[in-house]
């Protein structure tokens, strides 16, 4: 985890100079047209996690509330409907790792707009 220097981090449109996208509360809010404000950060990238930190002025913290991942082979590919954000399904995932019961609701949301086709 990792919290930004000063301010809020970065992420709408990290120059991260590798293929990236938001997770979680983040790719929900893309997702959603805005339904959910993120508090929390997750950041799927290929970059180097160094190069992730430096570029978007984050300091390691415990207590932070951004997180850098490496992503899946296809979470980042072609055919995510926000290209900013992962693939929902991933999303769905991250919102329902979480114990906040807010997150479960917009899981929930997003399974109805982009993945009830998958049941």
């Amino acid at each position: 985890m990792a919290r930004p220097r000063r301010g809020p981090p970065g992420l709408a449109k990290p120059r991260l100079g590798a293929r990236h996208g938001l997770g979680g509360e983040p790719a929900a809010h893309l997702l959603l047209d805005g339904y959910l404000l993120p508090e929390y950060f997750t950041l799927y990238t290929t970059a180097a996690r160094g190069e992730v930190m430096r570029r978007l002025k984050l300091v390691p913290d415990a207590n932070g509330k951004v997180e850098v991942l490496r992503p899946m082979d296809t979470t980042l590919g072609p055919g995510r409907p926000q290209p900013q954000a992962v693939h929902p399904l991933l999303a769905y995932a991250d919102l329902l790792l979480t114990a906040d019961p807010r997150n479960r609701e917009v899981a929930h949301l997003l399974h109805e707009h982009y993945l009830s086709h998958l049941a």
